[in-house]
């Protein structure tokens, strides 16, 4: 039997490779996967040598399998990325947040392999001068399996923009070029989670996900998992505005964060069908765990804060659709939440996802092309 994982790597805006300051080999190659979402179809192999490979059933009255037939996807897809600084005392709060696009796409899966591949059109991202202008490198690869579910992302941003300033600084105007955008400001991200489904034979993930199966009847399965990030924010000047020191006492001239996490989380998945072709799927999850944190200020040699303590995070996904044997159409999206909590004074809030549209097409290619 075979164990089956779908791979996915999607970057919206790339960055200046060939000026003054290349990026690194890593971000070079990247940027050439950057759209590819590939499917590999690999042998369940024994631990041992000699030993038959263990199967993983279907329950074929919950779930039916077309990864023997050809797909073609058309898509949308739209990211966001957000830092929430928070002082505890006074409630006050401001964010930063990226210049997202909204990128069209195309795409194929056949048995083992996939492909797709996803643009950036200037006709419909054409915002920079009103909210900035973002470069950033954002690969995503998901790992979907009968019994696990991989998710590992990396980004590399620069250039933000405060969102929601008026909660706080009701004093500037939206079109203050100086306060709303943030140019100078980079922020890293490594994330890693990992879980365990427990209804395997019952419960499907890809039918939501990857559109190669079918959820038939209604079924659900609890999950369980850990997650590693590490996470860094930094800029030419402090992160808040001098005028707001007294807001923010912790972040006073604070340029550079990072923070680094690991922990355990579990949840629980549903998808509910109705009316036979449409379906709703669900899923969350809860993690805690260590943290450690650091700041610093470059103006400051001696200046620096660092803190373990506990870090809260959740993972949610979900789906709507309708769903046939000849196409598949819907909605799903993802987010991540982590919250760092820093000296008992302020918290800080990093959340990332992607929402994303897609049609799906069906082909038996064992038939002629007029009859599917």
């Amino acid at each position: 039997m075979y164990k089956y994982y779908w791979i996915k790597i999607l970057e919206c805006k790339q960055y200046n490779l060939f000026g003054p300051k290349p990026r690194s080999l890593f971000k070079i190659l990247g940027l050439l996967l950057c759209f590819f979402v590939v499917n590999l179809k690999e042998p369940l192999l024994a631990q041992f040598g000699g030993l038959k490979p263990k199967s993983t059933l279907i329950d074929t009255s919950y779930v039916k399998s077309y990864r023997h037939q050809l797909l073609i996807r058309t898509y949308a897809i739209t990211k966001y990325n957000k830092w929430s600084f928070i002082d505890n005392s006074s409630g006050d709060q401001f964010n930063f947040e990226p210049n997202s696009n909204l990128n069209l796409g195309l795409g194929f899966n056949y048995k083992w392999v996939g492909l797709n591949a996803a643009f950036n059109f200037p006709i419909i991202n054409n915002d920079d001068d009103k909210l900035g202008d973002t470069r950033f490198l954002d690969l995503q690869a998901d790992f979907y399996g009968r019994r696990h579910l991989i998710n590992i992302i990396y980004q590399d941003y620069k250039g933000y923009r405060i969102t929601e300033s008026n909660l706080i600084l009701p004093q500037i105007s939206v079109t203050d070029t100086f306060f709303s955008k943030r140019s100078d400001i980079s922020t890293r991200a490594f994330g890693l989670n990992g879980f365990y489904n427990f209804n395997q034979d019952r419960f499907s993930f890809l039918s939501s996900f990857i559109q190669n199966e079918w959820q038939k009847r209604s079924a659900g399965s609890f999950f369980v998992g850990g997650y590693l990030s590490w996470l860094q924010m930094r800029s030419d000047s402090s992160f808040v505005p001098s005028s707001l020191n007294n807001n923010f006492p912790l972040f006073r001239n604070v340029n550079t964060t990072e923070f680094g996490n690991l922990g355990v989380s579990g949840g629980y998945a549903y998808t509910f069908v109705f009316f036979k072709n449409f379906f709703i799927t669900l899923s969350a999850a809860l993690g805690i765990g260590g943290e450690i944190s650091k700041a610093s200020a470059d103006d400051q040699e001696d200046f620096f804060w660092r803190e373990a303590s506990i870090n809260y995070s959740a993972f949610t996904k979900g789906a709507v659709g309708y769903n046939k044997d000849s196409f598949h159409i819907g909605l799903n999206f993802s987010s991540n939440f982590n919250t760092f909590h820093e000296q008992q004074l302020s918290r800080v809030i990093y959340q990332f996802g992607n929402v994303r549209f897609y049609f799906v097409k069906r082909f038996n290619i064992d038939k002629p092309f007029w009859k599917n």
